[in-house]
């Protein structure tokens, strides 16, 4: 006769997870005791199982530096692009009078490259205050 799975729980409840949450109690004292404490925390009894049911390896997310700043690449990529633009017809030898003529106004591709040149600025702090911040919770 096959048993139900209800009648299985029962069995693994009953016969060996009373040992099994014997063991993970006497590490979690151990890991309270070596932090110098009376009683276990949370954090010693999660330790506790993780050391006694062994640990299953955690992946490590990989790093990537084009993934993790692609949006500052692309906005560096703009301002640069922008103030090319700006520069493009005085680099190309155009006269003023010829600039005029076309009704070309540089200050409008450098206000915008000048916009993207602060973005840059603010996303190279932010992402260098959440480094910092992110290495000294890990410490």
């Amino acid at each position: 006769m096959q048993r139900t799975s209800d009648e299985i729980f029962l069995d693994v409840q009953e016969q060996y997870l009373p040992r099994v949450l014997d063991k993970v109690r006497d590490r979690a004292m151990g890991f309270a005791a070596e932090e110098g404490r009376d009683a276990p925390d949370h954090v010693d009894v999660f330790r506790a199982f993780e050391a006694v049911l062994g640990r299953q390896d955690r992946v490590e997310p990989r790093f990537s530096v084009v993934r993790e700043n692609l949006f500052l690449i692309v906005v560096a990529a703009m301002t640069f692009i922008f103030g090319m633009l700006a520069l493009a017809p005085y680099v190309a030898g155009a006269s003023a009078e010829v600039l005029q003529r076309l009704n070309y106004r540089p200050d409008s591709f450098l206000d915008i490259a000048k916009l993207f040149a602060g973005v840059v600025v603010g996303g190279a702090a932010g992402a260098a205050v959440a480094s910092s911040s992110s290495r000294r919770g890990k410490g």
